[in-house]
């Protein structure tokens, strides 16, 4: 008895000083804040806005997206110098949907329309999958239309580890007490297949959203909120009331990448197409042509007691990594891009798990248009203009004897 008394204080004692890495954090500031986050306004959640608004400033955030079910304010408002925006997740037939910058709910009937991702749009919002590959809500919609996906979230990657009767969280569930932001840790994964749906749409203002999906009721908020967070890649406003105005226009614009806030605010990290000389010619959300880019490149952070892996892919397929916190990828040929960094995060007890703790937008190199020739027609790209001029223009058919200018 007395054996087993030791083992268990001397196994509380090893989970007390487990430690996650932190990142390093970035040179610049930037807006920060957090996607996915349920008030007392859901049916599911008791938290109400003040709270959520003194939270977000304890975390030193900058704004909330708060997506409560079939619900939301009229507008964004300012609580505290935090921007609360303000958008419903609905649920629909075939799954769950947040209406990003719509202003106007959609009401129960719209909701379990078949084109609800159209009656979205028309009222000016973005359609999000809300944690399209959940075990308890998967996605079954039409992918047309989507202006993004939740590529990860805390509450669907909690039931995939967990697993039958939740077995995979009990170290989480051990942890907790003793180390929370440890345990919180243990329930991270890598949503191998709402990543696969997002890269199949090779549009890169198709977004890809990480979500906290927070309710504050089994867990501590600050926690939850603190599992993904959303960093802005775009010049905002000071001024919070107008910070909502352009923190929306970003998301939209893919300008921004998602960081698991357990591991640092606001890491060192940026992932850019680079001109011949001519620095920057394109960032995430963007599209640029093979000649405009020489490289792409990507600048992490580096850590505390482990070495993040910077991670390249291209049409969701990984083609470049390196340990440096700087990766250079030449004369990319067409296609989409995007990065993940991956940390060795510790386990409870032993050993450690790569996770991605950073998820890049994406960047699409695509093809060279045409070039005009001296003629001005359309010409492939790479051709000699003598070689095209040959293939598109065709030959001035023979005369007839008839009409010859002598004659027969």
């Amino acid at each position: 008895m007395l054996l087993v008394g030791s083992s268990v204080a001397a196994a509380g004692y090893r989970i007390s000083r487990r430690t996650l890495p932190v990142l390093e954090p970035a040179a610049t500031p930037r807006v920060v804040g957090t996607y996915h986050v349920h008030s007392s306004q859901s049916h599911d959640a008791e938290t109400k806005l003040e709270d959520i608004a003194q939270i977000a400033s304890s975390l030193d955030l900058d704004f909330v997206i708060v997506t409560d079910h079939n619900a939301q304010l009229t507008d964004s408002v300012v609580i505290d110098d935090i921007a609360l925006l303000s958008y419903a997740e609905v649920s629909t037939t075939y799954g769950h949907l947040v209406q990003l910058g719509s202003n106007r709910l959609l009401d129960k009937q719209a909701q379990q329309s078949s084109d609800i991702l159209d009656r979205v749009r028309n009222n000016g919002g973005l359609p999000i999958a809300a944690h399209p590959a959940c075990p308890k809500k998967p996605w079954s919609g039409r992918v047309e239309g989507l202006g993004g996906f939740e590529i990860a979230s805390f509450s669907a990657s909690a039931r995939r580890v967990g697993g039958p009767l939740f077995v995979g969280l009990l170290p989480t569930l051990a942890a907790f007490h003793l180390n929370p932001e440890l345990a919180l840790a243990q329930a991270l994964d890598r949503d191998v297949v709402a990543l696969r749906r997002w890269d199949a749409e090779t549009d890169p203002l198709v977004v890809g959203l990480c979500g906290a999906d927070a309710h504050g009721r089994i867990l501590d908020m600050a926690l939850e909120m603190k599992t993904w967070h959303v960093v802005i890649d775009a010049p905002v406003s000071d001024e919070p009331a107008k910070l909502s105005k352009d923190v929306l226009d970003a998301i939209r614009r893919g300008h921004f990448h998602c960081v698991s806030g357990l591991f640092g605010r606001d890491p060192e990290f940026a992932f850019y197409a680079a001109g011949a000389g001519t620095g920057p010619v394109g960032q995430s959300g963007d599209t640029v042509f093979a000649s405009e880019v020489d490289a792409l490149v990507i600048d992490g952070p580096r850590a505390t007691e482990e070495t993040p892996d910077l991670v390249l892919l291209r049409n969701g397929a990984e083609i470049a990594r390196t340990r440096d916190n700087r990766l250079l990828y030449k004369n990319p040929t067409p296609g989409t891009y995007r990065v993940e960094v991956r940390l060795p995060v510790p386990r409870v007890l032993l050993g450690y798990h790569m996770l991605p703790v950073i998820f890049s937008n994406r960047i699409r190199v695509a093809v060279d248009p045409p070039e005009p020739d001296s003629h001005g027609l359309l010409l492939p790209p790479g051709m000699p203009a003598e070689d095209k001029a040959q293939q598109q223009i065709p030959a001035t058919p023979p005369l007839s004897p008839e009409a010859r200018p002598d004659g027969p």
